[in-house]
């Protein structure tokens, strides 16, 4: 059942932007893989959660001198640095939801940078891989895949809850390039999610038509995953965020 919550400020708590821009490539940085980043300095620290102001120069939903609040539970192979409040950290991101503030649809890595801007021991793109999570008994699975887009079927049976499972419009793609998993592309500049709130029925499952043509474009055989956030939602500000994904083949 869909339904609009005001309060709904992300799915996931994957609070990102896609407007962040991008600098010059430092070594080996992370949008040399297709994916987004922009630096920005440690404001408050807290459990699995930072805020931050970004550095950057950007364009449209995120500014110089934003503050937005963003996970630390990043799908990455690479653990997140220690942070302190003054610390210049780099986020590896992709998509936006168009809330106030601006909020990422999901923070792959996050690394610690220095005077310069420059990214501190950066020796390989962060994989992501499954995170350990919660067990809210969510299963994702595919069907009627084509290369501009497929159904997304949701799953539920079992596992602890302590409220209203709920998920987004926003989801995001990654390919698998000789074993290593980078973000898909966009063929726009700047993309903005709709604040739907879908509510996950227990015991059951809900389809969802991902049409990705204008985003992504007509995608090559290959293997991929699909990325999606959902929350246990108890109340306005109260709430756990995963993030799940399920692997899927366009073939020629």
């Amino acid at each position: 059942m869909k339904k609009f919550i005001a309060l709904f400020l992300a799915v996931a708590c994957i609070v990102v932007m896609a407007g962040c821009s991008v600098k010059e490539p430092v070594g080996d940085p992370p949008e040399a893989n297709g994916q987004d980043y922009f630096n920005a300095e440690v404001l408050e620290v807290r459990d699995n959660q930072i805020k931050v102001r970004c550095l950057d120069i950007t364009t449209g939903a995120i500014t110089e001198g934003t503050e937005l609040s963003l996970t630390t539970k990043v799908i990455s192979a690479n653990d997140v640095p220690e942070m302190e409040v003054g610390d210049h950290i780099r986020v590896v991101f992709s998509g936006v939801l168009e809330t106030n503030p601006p909020q990422l649809q999901a923070v792959f890595s996050i690394w610690q940078v220095d005077e310069n801007g420059e990214v501190i021991n950066l020796t390989s793109f962060p994989q992501p891989i499954e995170p350990e999570k919660a067990d809210w008994g969510i299963i994702l699975s595919v069907k009627d895949v084509a290369p501009t887009g497929m159904t997304l079927v949701c799953s539920q049976s079992g596992g602890t809850i302590t409220g209203d499972i709920q998920c987004g419009s926003d989801y995001s793609l990654l390919v698998n390039s000789d074993g290593n998993w980078n973000a898909v592309p966009y063929l726009v500049d700047e993309v903005a999610w709709t604040m739907e709130a879908y509510d996950i029925p227990l015991d059951d499952s809900i389809e969802f038509e991902l049409k990705w043509e204008r985003l992504y474009g007509e995608l090559p055989a290959g293997t991929y995953r699909v990325v999606k956030g959902f929350m246990d939602f108890r109340d306005g500000g109260d709430y756990d965020t995963e993030t799940y994904y399920t692997e899927f083949e366009i073939t020629e």
